[in-house]
């Protein structure tokens, strides 16, 4: 389950999550729709607190965005190659 999906499941808000967690907000909007990738520490935390219910898996890979390939889709430190235009 996303970050997300479970925030609204159990009526978290990004202030409250944030607080818990003891981050901004503003991280906390960014890791729930997946423009931001949490550190592996605070990923253990985040799934220690929905029991599981949100997996590393789900906080490691966002969703892509404007059509770019994730990070995770080309090897580490490899240059980011837009796609050739098709006509």
């Amino acid at each position: 389950m996303h970050l997300g999906e479970w925030m609204l499941l159990e009526g978290w808000t990004d202030d409250a999550l944030a607080a818990k967690l003891g981050r901004d907000r503003t991280h906390i909007n960014k890791l729930r729709h997946g423009v931001a990738e949490p550190s592996m520490k605070l990923a253990g935390v985040i799934v220690k607190l929905s029991c599981g219910q949100v997996a590393y898996a789900d906080l490691r890979k966002g969703p892509k965005r404007l059509g770019q390939p994730s990070k995770t889709d080309r090897p580490f430190g490899a240059p980011f190659t837009p796609p050739a235009d098709q006509d």
